[in-house]
């Protein structure tokens, strides 16, 4: 077996190199309505060299105009396969087979709107990128596997957040202390557009007494809006 390409063993920042192919077609509702007409999409892959992330994307023509479409940098270095050796895409053909697989698991024969559609190729998507690659440490304690996610988000796509942004609400049920001089706090002001505060932060050079803006928080304090 002949080495492998130096797209895929070159370190590098993923979907700098990547492969993509066509699959479908796939038939479309044009409304939600009963008896809407279907007409066909076609599913585009786009598969990293260096890290094996998935991205999928529904187009809605099977055309050159719609690939471009799909495309969102126009530096772009060409390299096609030579014809007749389907053996070349190995890397995105299984991609395409492991999408169809679960495309037809999810929905069965029930045709769906374009949007619809592309919503469940996103969670396919997801699926695909938390797919385990290899083990991160040779700890046999160590369960945690490599997935493409971890280059992408830090972690499987489909993982759960962590307790910390699921559960820690914290409610004022208790007097905290007011704010001091020389403390650093934060002034929104009652005209000032949603999120925006003129300044990043502000200290307290003057007595409460003259203070003139109606809402005065310290960073340390939840600031909710």
């Amino acid at each position: 077996m002949d080495d492998l390409p130096s797209d895929r063993v070159t370190e590098t920042r993923p979907f700098a190199g990547v492969v993509t192919d066509f699959a479908g077609p796939f038939s479309v509702k044009t409304s939600t309505l009963r008896n809407s007409k279907t007409v066909k999409a076609y599913l585009c892959v786009f598969v990293c060299l260096s890290t094996k992330a998935v991205h999928l994307e529904l187009v809605s023509a099977l055309s050159t105009e719609a690939f471009v479409a799909t495309l969102a940098s126009s530096r772009i270095t060409w390299k096609f396969s030579p014809a007749s050796c389907p053996y070349w895409g190995g890397i995105f053909e299984s991609m395409v087979k492991v999408a169809k697989t679960h495309l037809r698991r999810v929905i069965g024969e029930s045709i769906l709107t374009f949007e619809e559609l592309a919503t469940v190729f996103c969670t396919i998507e997801a699926i695909l990128n938390s797919r385990p690659l290899c083990p991160i440490s040779s700890d046999p304690n160590d369960l945690e596997a490599l997935t493409p996610g971890h280059f992408l988000i830090g972690q499987p796509l489909n993982a759960l957040p962590e307790c910390p942004f699921v559960d820690q609400r914290v409610k004022w049920t208790e007097k905290t202390d007011p704010p001091h001089i020389g403390d650093l706090v934060l002034v929104k002001d009652a005209n000032s557009p949603p999120l925006c505060f003129g300044a990043e932060g502000a200290f307290l050079t003057s007595s409460l007494e003259q203070m003139v803006c109606p809402v005065l928080l310290r960073f340390r304090w939840m600031v909710r809006f």
